[in-house]
């Protein structure tokens, strides 16, 4: 019985080593796990949506939204005017001359959409290949002014900073009574909406929404300063809040087809015209033409290299030593003499222009030279034979 269990602990050792040599293991005993994904592969960031994929794309969810929008404003205008007890204060939420009402409420959230309407907007219009100006700022410059106004509509935060200025300074220019103060902002409101007007005119819809809700904020600050009569205060609070909240909506609502319009052109849905660099080409003649390239050409040659013109010559060459007696002096040149020291001569020098013994002349008669000059002279002819050969030699 031992021999038999000691065979098969033999053979069953033997296939353990065989199986552990033939594969071996692939995991490493105290090696560290990989993590289990907590999340399906759906979860990834490329497989979720992209912030211009909010943008609705189809024209009828645009309509649908402010058709939704003029729905809201006429509910709220309508609960204000003809629910009972709704100036009262047993309605809080109904009042439209409150700012906790659901009229401010409404328009804060319109504006407060519009920054990042208008974030959305600046990052893919940023892109654009013919804004060299760097116009695509605005919209940037353009979220500040749209937080202000969303939390002007609830929390008075322009009269909140009028008081306070007029509390500091004394001014009456920032008196409750003033209409300086909503004179201002209608200016600076007045200043975006241009802005705002001249940014979207690539999208015409996008931009007589921009200009209508100006106008309506506009209409608004006019009621406000009393500008216009009507009849009660309930009206005039009616109409004040309905023109302000239909100009936050509508802006929103021009934002929203702007920023479409946007996304659909980065997508090459939409053509978009390009700015071409203007260059200005001078008119000329036909005839002229040709003038005005040969004087171009001058003026360009004259730019470059400013060359002398060529001197003439005031006699003729000779050539000297300095064994010459300076004490010498010439008789004037004959006619026949004058002539043949104009005429030119392939050499340097010639025995022609070199006087000789018998036409040297001293104060109006010939006289003999002397030894030293005759040896000058020599020398002087043998120096010009040297250049006239040297001259052959090289075929100047």
């Amino acid at each position: 019985m031992n021999l038999g269990m000691s065979h098969s602990d033999d053979r069953r050792r033997r296939l353990l080593t065989e199986e552990s040599t033939a594969e071996p293991s692939k995991t490493r005993v105290g090696a560290p796990s990989s993590p289990m994904p907590g999340y399906a592969d759906a979860a990834r960031r490329q497989h979720q949506p992209h912030l211009t994929d909010v943008v609705p794309l189809r024209p009828w969810v645009h309509a649908a939204l402010v058709a939704l929008a003029a729905l809201g404003v006429s509910a709220v205008v309508a609960a204000y005017l003809f629910v009972p007890h709704a100036t009262d204060g047993r309605w809080p939420l109904l009042d439209l001359g409150r700012d906790g009402s659901l009229a401010a409420w409404l328009g804060a959230v319109a504006l407060a959409c519009a920054v990042p309407a208008s974030l959305l907007i600046y990052s893919v219009r940023r892109h654009r290949l013919d804004d060299y100006r760097g116009r695509y700022r605005m919209w940037l410059a353009a979220v500040p002014v749209m937080l202000w106004l969303s939390l002007e509509q609830t929390a008075a935060l322009g009269d909140t900073l009028r008081e306070a200025l007029y509390g500091v300074t004394g001014w009456s220019w920032f008196a409750a009574a003033a209409p300086y103060w909503t004179l201002t902002l209608a200016g600076l409101l007045i200043a975006l909406t241009t802005r705002l007007a001249f940014e979207t005119r690539g999208c015409r819809t996008a931009t007589a929404g921009v200009i209508l809700a100006g106008l309506l904020v506009c209409s608004g600050f006019v009621v406000k300063l009393g500008w216009i009569s009507l009849s009660g205060d309930q009206a005039r609070t009616a109409t004040e809040a309905g023109l302000y909240l239909t100009a936050s909506l509508l802006l929103l609502s021009s934002l929203t087809l702007y920023a479409r319009h946007v996304v659909l052109a980065a997508d090459g849905k939409l053509a978009v015209r390009m700015k071409r660099p203007r260059i200005r080409i001078a008119k000329t003649d036909e005839t002229s033409a040709p003038e005005a390239a040969e004087s171009g050409a001058k003026k360009r040659v004259a730019a470059v290299a400013k060359i002398d013109p060529p001197q003439p010559l005031k006699g003729p060459v000779t050539s000297r030593t300095d064994l010459a007696e300076p004490a010498v002096a010439a008789k004037p040149q004959t006619a026949a003499a004058r002539s043949a020291a104009s005429a030119p001569t392939p050499t340097r020098s010639s025995k022609a222009s070199l006087p000789d013994d018998d036409e040297d002349e001293h104060d109006g008669g010939p006289r003999k030279l002397s030894k030293a000059e005759r040896k000058a002279l020599k020398r002087q002819r043998q120096m010009a034979d040297e250049d006239q050969d040297d001259w052959w030699e090289r075929g100047d």
